[in-house]
């Protein structure tokens, strides 16, 4: 869910990837949690070779978990501590509808420590990709699928982890808040809380 801490001030708002692991199954896709640390933002997975992605979400993914596009580019981003073994995890953005379903989802790969994942969603919709700087091709869920946030739809970040051999470590952190981002995003580019990055 979303919590505000201060009133309406934006400032204050928070976006903790609380599912239980209820949601991600729902999905079919196995558990990446719980997350870690008090805003509950960091996933620090130890792989156990299942051949299974696994996911990190909010539990209000469907529903209260959700954003809006804007009137100017929303960014987010997420880095990559320890990339798994180079075995892939990372970052990503679902597209729902006005009703929670899923329209697609896009993933940025993250197959070495230290990567900056950054994503940005313009005022149209259009949803761009950046690892360490550079334009990045997402992975989409639907490659031939709609890959915008439409007027009435809605998208979600989340963190995922490719479980393909054991005993390696996935830490990603997701960063949503303005003050603590570290990548370089347009000059009127606000955060999912609509504070100025």
């Amino acid at each position: 869910m979303i919590i505000w801490t201060s009133g309406t001030d934006p400032v204050g708002c928070a976006y903790p990837l609380d599912d239980d692991g209820t949601v991600a199954a729902s999905y079919g896709y196995g558990y990446a949690g719980p997350a870690v640390g008090p805003a509950q933002l960091r996933m620090q997975y130890t792989t156990t070779g299942s051949a299974t992605v696994k996911l990190l979400l909010s539990s209000g993914f469907a529903n209260t978990g959700r954003f809006s596009r804007a009137s100017t580019v929303i960014g987010y981003e997420a880095l990559a501590v320890s990339a798994a073994g180079a075995n892939f995890c990372g970052a990503a953005i679902a597209i729902t509808d006005s009703g929670g379903a899923i329209i697609n989802a896009g993933t940025i790969n993250s197959a070495a420590d230290n990567d900056l994942m950054q994503f940005e969603i313009a005022p149209d919709g259009t949803v761009s990709g950046f690892l360490n700087g550079a334009a990045y091709s997402f992975q989409w869920l639907y490659p031939a699928g709609q890959k915008t946030v439409g007027a009435t739809d809605k998208f979600a970040p989340y963190l995922w982890v490719n479980d393909s051999v054991a005993s390696e470590l996935a830490d990603v952190i997701l960063t949503i808040k303005a003050a603590d981002m570290t990548g370089t995003y347009p000059s009127d580019a606000t955060d999912v809380c609509g504070n100025p990055i």
